[in-house]
């Protein structure tokens, strides 16, 4: 261990995990990290060879980072998040960049999970790539073709309760032989 020039340097930030790890641009490099607390998640970024424009860079990854812009209407922050930067001053990468994102385990609907990221020049969150849902590990994993920092974000979920909801008519039969049954709506017409 180089207390001077290391590879890896992993430390509380303004009360946030970063991690710092130089990468070669000729093998795979794996960036695995996690919040301060013990029940803060996972992430991991994994960079294949070729992705970054110098011989080697540093990444650096900050778990849950402070996120001061709110989440697109109808959508909430959930599980973890992290802001990724390169040493190279690089966000658009020659490639795709694999990020994995865990979830807690009081999520309801995993499958309505996205990563979204934080356009800097908007001060928006965006959705430019899919996301794949894990539910054993509890993890969702995207494909990004930049750095930035990067939240999972839960859509409008289903309503708990559909007693209120009224679906007219049941069944809609067109033309059937009852005469209530797929009759265009006329004014006055009670059926």
């Amino acid at each position: 261990v180089d207390p001077v020039n290391y590879d890896i340097n992993e430390n509380d930030y303004n009360g946030k995990v970063k991690k710092n790890q130089t990468i070669s641009n000729t093998v795979t490099s794996v960036v695995d990290t996690c919040g301060a607390g013990s029940n803060d998640p996972a992430v991991r970024v994994t960079l294949p060879p070729g992705i970054v424009n110098t011989a080697t860079a540093t990444v650096s990854v900050t778990a849950n980072p402070t996120i001061a812009t709110a989440a697109p209407n109808g959508q909430s922050f959930v599980g973890s998040a992290i802001k990724i930067d390169l040493s190279n001053g690089q966000t658009a990468l020659n490639g795709t960049a694999e990020i994995t994102l865990t979830y807690p385990s009081t999520v309801l609907f995993p499958s309505l999970l996205q990563i979204y990221y934080l356009n800097e020049a908007t001060g928006q969150w965006s959705r430019d790539f899919n996301s794949v849902v894990n539910t054993a590990s509890r993890t969702i994993t995207g494909l990004t073709p930049h750095f930035s920092t990067f939240a999972i974000l839960l859509g409008t979920a289903f309503a708990a309760n559909l007693d209120s909801l009224q679906v007219y008519p049941v069944p809609f039969k067109p033309n059937g032989p009852n005469a209530d049954e797929g009759r265009p709506f006329t004014t006055g017409d009670a059926n």
